[in-house]
């Protein structure tokens, strides 16, 4: 699996050093919440809250370079809405992945 980088947010900011702390400063603060309402929601059942969960996530996987993880999250958020979850552990490794990266910003 591909690890998160900085160059999709480097690539939007232009050598911005500002821009690239606002955005880094969003996902330290947005991705924990949003990653642990996923969890909350997926532990109750709430399977339709799940993929609006994984929506907003996968904008996040998106801007850290994660082709790959953003189409498999593309897919588990339709799986979601018809109520499976035969995506959940690999999504799972991907935000452990994108825990871990934010720790070292």
């Amino acid at each position: 699996m591909k690890k998160p980088s900085l160059a999709q947010i480097e690539q939007i900011c232009q050598g911005s050093e500002s821009c690239k702390s606002l955005i880094i400063a969003i996902l330290k603060k947005e991705f924990p919440i949003e990653a642990a309402t996923y969890q909350q929601n997926l532990e109750k059942g709430y399977l339709e809250n799940c993929a609006e969960n994984v929506h907003k996530l996968k904008h996040k996987i998106s801007i850290l370079g994660l082709e790959d993880a953003y189409q498999l999250a593309v897919s588990y958020e339709d799986e979601l809405l018809e109520g499976i979850t035969e995506k959940k552990a690999k999504f799972d490794l991907i935000l452990d992945s994108i825990r871990q990266f934010i720790k070292t910003l």
